[in-house]
């Protein structure tokens, strides 16, 4: 196939893509410029960032952790004052800072700028990637298009023009899943060491991602040793930077634990009676929803005619055919472990950002896209259309109420 006759084959797909981002742009571009500029002011009350400032009307999402990133871009992690002592900014990790940094440093433009640049550009790609001729081929359209409309209409799907991680995040993640439903492992392994380098829940996706890979492919144990140690080189490599410096190399971890009181217990995730206590709260309700889910899937596939092949896989090295699903399923559940595992016994908020680490867990959506799929004609519209009126409709809500500085996420 020439250069042209690929180009003509990826310009249905670009186009459906652009489509797409454009609606959700549109939506959101509504939610905040059409409803929340009219309900209150936009200067920062001082609470939550450490920069208060009057932003500019055209970045009013830039808020909440925005700040902290600012922070690092302006003063970096050490305290000026105790050298050796890190600044509290520590706890988020470097990878998406530091991009801005370099992209202020080019254009000479401000990280508001620059970080609402960064997410028109990451929702883009992820459009784009989610609608490319190789995840379609693998997938099917009605389930990539159910994809698409179950982000479209999540509540939180503000957080994707939100100038944070999370597109980034939902970025990585759906191009991890390109490159494993497209047979191209080889790449996976250093997009795991950026992403380890941007956010935290990647280290234990890369983990399952490795042994998914040596079950796949039936890899020897250094060799999956050597694939590990690519996949997880960006936390490695903020660990040994944080070690070198403040004498901790898990000193963001220490951080966000003292700042919020963070008690971790593996029980965290099967403690039905946390979750009672805080069901009536967005994040609460969302992180018991996601784990019920995530349990009630891998019962599904815990069959032993699908069990059998893989322990003989993990201990005798013969390849065992891993699906799709098994995969989406493992990286959505090492996601959201240690999202729950962070925050489910926080003392000041707990199950903090759950709404917002979940919002961009590209695998769970394309989970629900599967449990959907069988359902045909009007019976998926009797569901779709009322839930996505829903789910629109608290959009909204949460989207004024973030640009508002109430917290939702």
């Amino acid at each position: 196939m020439n250069a042209t006759t690929r180009i003509k084959a990826y310009l249905p797909a670009l186009a459906v893509g652009l489509l797409f981002f454009a609606i959700h742009f549109l939506l959101i571009f509504h939610h905040v410029y059409v409803d929340a500029s009219q309900k209150g002011a936009r200067i920062s009350p001082g609470r939550h960032l450490e920069f208060p400032r009057p932003w500019h009307n055209w970045l009013d999402l830039n808020r909440w952790d925005a700040g902290h990133y600012e922070n690092i871009i302006v003063n970096g992690y050490r305290n000026a004052a105790q050298p050796h002592t890190p600044r509290p900014t520590i706890q988020w990790y470097p990878g998406y800072p530091l991009l801005a940094k370099s992209l202020c440093a080019i254009t000479g433009a401000k990280p508001t700028l620059v970080f609402s640049g960064l997410s028109v550009v990451f929702t883009l790609a992820f459009w784009l990637v989610l609608w490319s001729p190789g995840m379609t081929a693998h997938f099917g359209r009605k389930t990539i298009l159910l994809v698409s409309l179950l982000i479209l209409c999540w509540p939180g799907s503000f957080i994707w023009f939100a100038g944070m991680t999370e597109p980034l995040v939902a970025l990585l993640l759906v191009l991890i899943l390109y490159l494993w439903v497209t047979r191209r492992p080889a790449w996976i392994f250093p997009v795991l060491g950026l992403a380890t380098f941007t956010k935290q829940p990647f280290v234990p996706a890369a983990l399952v991602i490795i042994l998914l890979d040596r079950l796949a492919n039936g890899r020897k144990i250094l060799a999956s040793l050597s694939l590990l140690l690519i996949s997880v080189s960006g936390f490695i490599a903020f660990g040994a930077y944080t070690f070198f410096c403040f004498g901790d190399f898990f000193a963001s971890s220490t951080m966000a634990s003292k700042a919020f009181g963070i008690l971790v217990n593996p029980f965290s995730l099967v403690d039905l009676a946390n979750y009672a206590r805080h069901i009536d709260t967005l994040n609460g309700a969302v992180a018991a929803a996601t784990v019920l889910f995530l349990l009630a899937w891998g019962l599904k596939l815990a069959a032993p005619k699908q069990t059998g092949p893989f322990l003989k896989a993990l201990f005798f090295r013969n390849p065992a055919p891993v699906s799709t699903e098994l995969f989406l399923w493992s990286v959505a559940l090492a996601y959201t472990a240690f999202v729950v595992l962070g925050s489910a016994y926080n003392q000041t908020l707990p199950f903090m950002s759950m709404l917002r680490y979940q919002s961009v867990n590209v695998c769970l959506f394309f989970l629900l896209a599967i449990l959907l799929r069988p359902v045909v004609g009007w019976k998926l519209m009797l569901m779709v259309v009322p839930l996505a009126w829903i789910g629109i409709y608290w959009q909204n809500v949460l989207t004024v109420n973030y640009w508002l500085w109430k917290w939702v996420a």
